[in-house]
């Protein structure tokens, strides 16, 4: 009998043992995520030297413009563009977006300070020339092909009042690209 009373305890104590190891999970549902995306052939993807470019303009006189509308020189710059697939489109439409001056709504107002000169804004020019309106669609198109593309572009100040006033004459813009 005694040796039963053992074997009893004997088992107790290892049952006890294997659960004295295990915790008890308590589970609450957290609820539900929506993840939503899209996969997109794209044409081309911006070159990572050419995102968030810094084009210097360098000085110019205040005395060379010549009333409104006229201008400084070119100052050339690229955008460029990788990867492009002509399995989507093999034209490129390009757009300009930024804070419109308010004076020539063909031109990129300069970043507002207390140091920003006055009577002047940025135009930007695509490879013919021709001003790209900013906030507004493409109005050429330019051809691309397979793989790495590099797209010209000229920035130079223009005149919005008939005397232009030294400053600090910064801005910034967008570009977006469309294909068709």
């Amino acid at each position: 009998m005694h040796k039963l009373i053992s074997t009893v305890f004997l088992l107790c104590g290892i049952s006890a043992g294997a659960y004295a190891g295990n915790k008890t999970h308590t589970i609450i549902d957290g609820g539900m995520v929506h993840l939503r995306g899209g996969l997109v052939e794209a044409g081309c993807t911006l070159s990572t030297n050419s995102e968030n470019d810094v084009i210097d303009m360098g000085e110019f006189r205040t005395n060379q413009f010549k009333g409104t509308g006229s201008y400084s020189g070119n100052i050339p710059f690229k955008l460029v563009i990788t990867n492009c697939s002509t399995a989507v489109s093999n034209k490129v439409g390009i757009s300009v977006f930024g804070y419109i001056n308010e004076k020539d709504p063909q031109i990129i107002k300069l970043e507002d300070s207390d140091e920003t000169a006055k009577g002047v804004g940025i135009a930007i020019l695509d490879s013919d020339g021709d001003i790209i309106i900013p906030d507004n669609i493409p109005s050429k198109w330019i051809n691309f092909h397979e793989g790495e593309n590099v797209l010209h572009f000229n920035a130079r100040y223009r005149a919005t009042d008939m005397q232009v006033t030294g400053g600090k004459a910064n801005a910034s813009v967008w570009f977006h690209l469309t294909y068709k």
